[in-house]
């Protein structure tokens, strides 16, 4: 039996004044039925039986204040957007109420408070809009601007009640509230423990936030029941911020400008269902799925166990320095804390994630293996980044792209990568930075080879060709300048026992190497500032490619592709094309293309295209040039006649891989190139720094 909201349930929803998706939602009949005591409340609210689903209900008598004052301390300070770090969000910050689903909530701001401030109901963040099965509504928050000193808001779904400050307050403010419950949430070194356990565990809320100095833990309350000691739990976590997140990239709440570490805590909410489909996601907040549910439980597991890994994996997406964190090595130099933390409160690396999985050794099989199969084996062509060739496969096991990593802190310390980060924050020539944001590899590996050799004092050429951490001829002009390294291939050695040193990267070089230079090689193009202004017609979701986006800049979000009007093949019988401004002028060398990979659909998708360009909008387009595709799933770039110069592309495809009877969609999930810029200095201010995602 199917379930299906009919258009009318959201449509009421929406005179009503909450905005949720209009999109019909078809789903199995798992839903929960309400209690009868809640009948009332069934009938009002369209979405009453997912609500039941996720969050939940909570009880009809529980209190519901009457504008009672809620102290909102808004003062921080902003993130400076040259941190080159992905703190880019406004903070929440926390009223200490829940609103109950479909409730009225009246939220009154102080009149003398002239920054724009925003509301927020619903901690779960991730819209499910290209789910094919629905384990809860798509949307599940509401959030708005305060239009006036007085708000009347709802969701339909409920949640904690946020508020948002555009600016920070230059005090605490007193806000009132009428219609919210009391959230049973615990302060660090201000809640009693055990009648904080007790008020959990008689609470209908579905749940409540554990807020600690730099951590803010959003948990059902079936989880928060597990937790023993809350108080060392979130001092467990302040620790590792400070010790281990802060350390590594050298910030501190001491520090000035760029190299002031963010002063308001990350958030950490779990969901039922997240949005790019997996276990936990990076942001603000950061989300994790019930399977994490025992991340923010245990003291002595996250200090001990693997239970951590995602929590650090995430966070350490949110402080990862783009300038020299390359396409390779985004999900390895992340968890860079993890591994400082590991040795610094326990004195040994991590292992293993799984102890059931042979092929997940990790430090353990780097000596045994990685070393002799890998590092020692002289090979001209070996890359560290590719992982298809019989090399590639072993770089690629055992976490073994993190030893190199590891190798360099156990030689020259951990403020190596203080010093990276403090370098990246630091460059006062801003075009450079610019440069390796848009290139994803050869700028910012060159990038890290140069610093790296500054903090050592020598050439370190040879380390990073024996792991095939390759550098442009520019790059290796510049390293040449220090000495050679003369001392022990540290590189063909691993003493698992070994601790790296702990220092603050505060150093002079000896010689500053020059970071004019990145553009000296073309690179795979960071298309997230890219546009897909128009296209021919299609019938995509939402968020497809032709609504302005060519890739979402996250491999984790398949959600952002394109797909034509219904054609025929091998040739097809409407012109089928996609616009892109690529934002600022490239010499480009190499087209992108990767098509959708779970249509399952090769006869439709293009293995005759062409691409046309131009440089301003008023130009005509330039004659087709044409390329061959190849049957291949993955991303792949198609070699130009000659490098061309251009700021627009028009993108056109021409012929289906094979002959067929029916008609179908042309489907593409992305388009990039190989390029590098002409110019650095054509890009509007506000889109220099994107947020990381």
């Amino acid at each position: 039996m199917k379930k299906v909201y009919k258009t009318l349930g959201v449509f009421l929803a929406m005179l009503l004044g909450v905005a949720c998706s209009d999109s019909l939602r078809t789903e199995s009949d798992f839903l929960d039925k309400a209690p009868d005591d809640l009948k009332q409340e069934e009938d009002n609210n369209p979405f009453w039986d997912w609500v039941g689903t996720f969050p939940g209900w909570i009880d009809a008598g529980l209190e519901r204040v009457d504008y009672v004052p809620v102290l909102i301390d808004g003062c921080y300070t902003k993130v400076d957007r040259e941190s080159r770090i992905g703190f880019a969000e406004t903070p929440w910050f926390s009223t200490g109420y829940y609103a109950a689903p479909g409730e009225w909530i009246t939220i009154v701001k102080p009149s003398r408070l002239k920054t724009t401030v925003s509301w927020r109901i619903g901690e779960w963040k991730c819209e499910l809009e290209d789910i094919a099965t629905l384990q809860r509504y798509g949307k599940v928050y509401e959030t708005g601007r305060f239009t006036g000193d007085t708000m009347r808001v709802r969701s339909w779904f409920g949640g904690h009640i946020y508020i948002l400050p555009d600016e920070p307050f230059v005090r605490p403010e007193t806000f009132m509230l009428k219609g919210g419950v009391k959230s049973p949430d615990f302060v660090a070194g201000q809640t009693d423990v055990t009648q904080w356990k007790e008020s959990v565990k008689n609470t209908s809320l579905p749940y409540a936030e554990l807020i600690g100095k730099h951590t803010i833990w959003t948990l059902p309350v079936e989880t928060l029941q597990k937790i023993a000691d809350p108080e060392g739990l979130l001092a467990l976590y302040d620790d590792f911020i400070e010790n281990d997140f802060w350390a590594i990239h050298g910030l501190s709440q001491a520090g000035l400008g760029v190299n002031k570490a963010p002063d308001f805590p990350v958030r950490i909410v779990q969901d039922l269902q997240l949005c790019n489909g997996r276990a936990s996601h990076t942001g603000y907040p950061i989300v994790i799925d019930k399977s994490e549910a025992d991340l923010g439980t245990d003291v002595d597991g996250m200090r001990s166990t693997s239970v951590a890994w995602n929590f650090f994996k995430e966070l350490g997406h949110n402080y990862q320095t783009w300038c020299w964190s390359w396409a390779g090595v985004k999900e390895v130099v992340n968890m860079l804390p993890y591994f400082h933390a590991r040795a610094r409160l326990l004195g040994q690396w991590p292992t293993v994630r799984d102890e059931k999985n042979e092929s997940d050794r990790g430090v353990l099989k780097w000596k045994e293996y990685i070393i002799p199969e890998y590092v020692k084996v002289k090979n001209s062509s070996k890359n560290f980044d590719e992982s298809t060739t019989d090399l590639g496969k072993v770089i690629a096991s055992q976490n073994g792209r993190m030893m190199p990593f590891i190798q360099l802190a156990q030689q020259y310390g951990w403020g190596l990568y203080a010093y990276l980060g403090k370098y990246s924050r630091n460059m006062l020539e801003s075009e450079h930075a610019k440069i390796l944001k848009i290139l994803n590899s050869n700028g910012r590996r060159d990038f890290f080879c140069k610093r790296v050799c500054e903090y050592a004092g020598v050439n370190l050429m040879p380390f990073f060709d024996a792991w095939g951490i390759v550098y442009s001829p520019a790059a290796a002009r510049d390293m040449r300048q220090y000495p050679d390294y003369t001392g022990e291939k540290f590189w063909e050695n691993w003493e698992v026992s070994r601790m790296p040193e702990e220092n603050s990267g505060d150093i002079v070089p000896a010689i500053q190497l020059a970071d004019d230079n990145y553009n000296s090689m073309s690179d795979v193009v960071d298309q997230t500032l890219w546009v897909a202004d128009s296209s021919s017609p299609s019938t995509a979701n939402p968020q497809n490619v032709c609504n302005g986006k060519v890739t979402s800049g996250n491999e984790e979000d398949n959600t952002i592709y394109w797909f034509s009007e219904s054609v025929s093949r091998p040739n097809y019988n409407k012109n089928l094309w996609v616009c892109v401004d690529m934002r600022r002028q490239f010499i480009l060398t190499e087209f992108g293309i990767k098509f959708r990979s779970h249509t399952g659909r090769w006869g439709w998708a293009p293995e005759k295209l062409s691409i046309q360009l131009k440089n301003t909008p008023e130009e005509e387009w330039g004659e087709p040039i044409e390329l061959t595709a190849a049957k291949v799933r993955t991303m792949q770039y198609i070699a130009l006649p000659s490098e061309q110069t251009a700021r627009y592309m028009k993108v056109n495809f021409l012929q289906g891989f094979s002959e067929g009877n029916s008609t179908g969609a042309v489907f593409i999930d992305e388009i990039g190139a190989i390029a590098r810029p002409a110019e650095v200095n054509d890009v509007t201010e506000e889109n220099d720094f994107p947020e990381w995602k």
